[in-house]
């Protein structure tokens, strides 16, 4: 979910018209669950999305090793400052029959669907 969601889920207004927000949802330590499933955030997801799935269905290979490579560029020598890159290249490869094990949409969508008879 995108951190945005997460703090929407966590918090909530006490009323339109008062600016105070009250906590919803309790965290033990610093993974959030709910009902068991974890609650990762992350900027990958656009705010009002979703994502769930078995993510144990997900295979990552790595297309290549790590690289790091080390340099100093304009005044750097001067400042005592070094620009580090790190760089690893992989996939996600999810096999053809497990594909229905990741649903994805919009919490708006959702609302409506659980909302009509």
């Amino acid at each position: 979910m995108h951190p945005s969601d997460v703090t929407g889920l966590k918090f909530e207004k006490v009323s339109s018209t008062d600016k105070r927000y009250v906590q919803r949802v309790l965290q033990a330590g610093s993974t959030m669950n709910i009902d068991g499933i974890p609650i990762i955030e992350t900027t990958a997801i656009t705010q009002g999305d979703f994502l769930v799935g078995a993510f144990n269905k997900a295979l990552i290979l790595e297309k290549g090793g790590i690289t790091v490579e080390m340099g100093r560029n304009g005044n750097d020598f001067r400042e005592n400052m070094m620009t580090i890159l790190a760089e690893w290249r992989g996939e996600v490869l999810i096999e053809t029959n497990d594909t229905t094990c990741f649903v994805t949409g919009t919490f708006s969508t959702a609302e409506a669907a659980l909302e009509t008879p």
